[in-house]
């Protein structure tokens, strides 16, 4: 796994996995995983994407697999904010030197609740979430994931106690309070069986700002566990919104 750094303003050195297409392109899409996650796996939605010429880019959070700092020490929207506007700016390009003009998101679970408190911005062309936290005060087995992260995987998240409780809590992400990214832009995916997600809370939430909402007959969807049909969906719904 070939790792690279970009420097915060505020001196996060946030590691991030480049998958580069074989052709030249302007065009990429960044993913943020749930919690916890493997960035050292290789998930088909990245190659999907790298085959429809986009570079891809996996995001390891503050504090988690080689970024520097505390999980969540700083807000991790702003962290995301400011790397996406560097890929826009050139501070980070392709292997020809492109900057970008277009620049996508896929978020899953942690990283979904992410995805939608994102800034909006017109190269921003469209966000898909999947499994999305709208709530973290009802997402079943929280507080054991809170435990297991502070205590059975300090090798990868470096995580305290306070800003764990802030983020259960919901004090550090909450889409209905923070969103951001015009509906036009959004499309969610959501399990019918998922056991951690409430599916009610996804519907309430896509129907009250009028979003876009697919349900599947599966469980909780992770990066690994995206078949083909949803991730042609993606590149769909991907594809309309690039010509906006």
């Amino acid at each position: 796994m070939k790792t690279k750094t970009y420097r915060t303003k505020d001196g996060v050195e946030l590691v991030y996995t480049p998958d580069f297409s074989e052709t030249p392109t302007t065009s990429c899409v960044v993913l943020l995983p749930g919690m916890p996650y493997n960035p050292e796996k290789e998930y088909d939605i990245k190659t999907v994407f790298k085959v429809m010429q986009h570079d891809v880019y996996t995001i390891h959070y503050e504090g988690t697999w080689g970024s520097s700092g505390i999980f969540l020490a700083h807000n991790p929207s702003e962290l995301v904010n400011e790397l996406i506007e560097a890929l826009l700016q050139g501070t980070i390009s392709s292997t020809e030197g492109n900057t970008y003009d277009c620049v996508f998101v896929i978020g899953t679970s942690f990283g979904g609740g992410l995805a939608l408190t994102l800034k909006d911005q017109s190269a921003l062309k469209a966000i898909c979430v999947l499994s999305p936290v709208i709530s973290y005060k009802s997402v079943n087995g929280i507080k054991t994931l809170s435990t297991y992260l502070q205590n059975e995987a300090t090798e990868h998240y470096a995580v305290d106690e306070q800003t764990m409780k802030a983020l259960i809590t919901d004090q550090i992400i909450s889409p209905e309070e923070q969103m951001e990214i015009s509906k036009e832009k959004i499309i969610v995916f959501a399990g019918e069986q998922d056991d951690q997600i409430p599916l009610e809370d996804i519907k309430i939430f896509c129907s009250r700002h009028a979003i876009e909402l697919h349900t599947l007959p599966v469980g909780h969807i992770t990066f690994g566990k995206v078949d083909a049909s949803t991730i042609q969906a993606i590149a769909d719904f991907f594809s309309v919104r690039a010509s906006t």
